[in-house]
């Protein structure tokens, strides 16, 4: 099973820039007319982990990050 890495930002301030700054490249060929469906037959096709690119946060920032989205998340009345 492949693990895709990317980024997805969270609804902080800081993060508002964040989205695309780490993912993974596709070597093949795209068809422009059906670009979900050639995303899909391209990763079907793989056979090992795709390439990442950029860099994943610091072990500081993703602690701050996930204490933040704690307190955000229980903060709000259900």
């Amino acid at each position: 099973m492949l693990v895709l890495p990317g980024t997805d930002p969270l609804p902080f301030k800081s993060e508002q820039t964040k989205a695309g700054r780490y993912g993974f490249l596709l070597d093949g060929a795209m068809d422009r007319d059906r670009p979900a469906a050639a995303i899909r037959d391209l990763l079907r096709e793989q056979t090992a982990q795709p390439r990442a690119f950029g860099r994943l946060e610091s072990l500081g920032r993703f602690l701050r990050n996930q204490v933040g989205m704690q307190i955000r998340k229980r903060g709000r009345p259900s």
